[in-house]
């Protein structure tokens, strides 16, 4: 199988482990996210999922199970991978979580030089 995930995937090994968690933890094995993660590396494939739309059914799982704090959204809020995305799928991240009553305000927002914005 041919990927294209470049070389150095800032984000891969930090994808690798939202899926290894929800499958550990609760069970879920969200074959598509791993798939893409294989196939075009961590940073597309969690760029992908904070594409302005409605929520994924990796999320509806994660959410019914009180875990949104795993999910892609929560994590790219995260210092240092908030530096990897667009202001856009920040927002994005950030409105899916709060949408759902994650207390997203509290995650940092887009870092500049190592500081929260």
């Amino acid at each position: 199988m041919k990927t294209n995930i470049p070389a150095n995937d800032p984000f891969k090994n930090r994808a690798l482990q939202i899926y290894e968690d929800a499958k550990k933890q609760l069970g879920y094995s969200a074959y598509r996210f791993l798939g893409k993660i294989r196939r075009a590396g961590g940073l597309v494939a969690a760029k992908h999922w904070l594409r302005p739309s409605k929520a994924t059914p990796g999320f509806q799982r994660l959410l019914k199970h009180g875990r949104l704090d795993s999910s892609v959204e929560a994590v790219a809020l995260q210092s240092p991978w908030n530096k990897l995305f667009t202001a856009a799928e920040l927002e994005t991240a950030r409105d899916r979580l709060t949408q759902f009553g994650y207390p997203a305000q509290s995650a940092p927002a887009r870092c500049s030089a190592g500081r929260p914005a």
